[in-house]
């Protein structure tokens, strides 16, 4: 598929971090297309999840993903030029995409109790959380209190009357409005395979059209070009 007529096909776009990021699950940005050519794309005022204010600078590089008939196409790009009034941000359009099975790669918006346990110099540390985005590599988590970075992290989700627990990490803190809180992204190291039912299991339910992306994954059905 041609990426201009691929990145016509969308009316907005997710920025994530560059692709060596060891986060890159969870987007850094999100924003309107406000133009498309046949060397770029243009962005308009690309904000994070709560309406803030995203900038960039020029030479970043980054990862553009785009929802294109329920299933995710990205590639990676850099920033090329950044306007004012309004605040445009210029893409560049690479020929070199992919797409992506969404089991693993798209953010599922759920809300599950959390615990996360950790060492300490004295014996360890347990704090509670909410879960507020999850994908079989890794989750967003609102925490009470403040976990280490990149140190091992026992993580427990509370699903269906249950419980599953895997080892990760903090890889990222983000502030939250409220006191004594604060907001991780959390990688997951691996990943049980009852665990990585249980998730799946989540997201089917939680987007049902999720199930047909599966279908057409599980049986190599992904459209080529059109």
């Amino acid at each position: 598929m041609d990426p201009k007529k691929l990145v016509s096909r969308c009316s907005s776009v997710d920025i994530f971090p560059s692709p060596e990021d060891k986060m890159s699950t969870f987007p850094k940005a999100r924003g309107v297309i406000w133009d498309v050519s046949d060397d770029f794309l243009e962005v308009l005022e690309p904000c994070d999840h709560k309406g803030n204010p995203i900038f960039f600078n020029e030479g970043e590089e980054v990862l553009l993903s785009f929802a294109v008939d329920k299933k995710r196409a990205g590639f990676k790009s850099k920033v090329l030029k950044i306007s004012d009034s309004p605040r445009l941000v210029r893409f560049s359009l690479s020929s070199k995409f992919e797409i992506c099975d969404m089991r693993s790669s798209v953010r599922i918006p759920v809300h599950l109790c959390a615990t996360f346990r950790y060492p300490t110099e004295d014996s360890e540390a347990l704090l509670g959380g909410v879960v507020g985005d999850l994908t079989e590599k890794g989750c967003f988590a609102t925490v009470a209190g403040i976990l280490p970075l990149d140190l091992p992290i026992i993580c427990t989700f509370y699903i269906d009357g249950g419980k599953i627990s895997t080892l990760g990490k903090a890889v990222r803190m983000v502030p939250t409005d409220v006191p004594g809180f604060n907001g991780y992204g959390i990688m997951f190291d691996t990943l049980s395979p009852e665990a990585s039912e249980k998730i799946e299991q989540v997201m089917r339910e939680k987007i049902p059209e999720l199930k047909e992306v599966c279908r057409l994954v599980d049986n190599d059905e992904i459209a080529k070009d059109d």
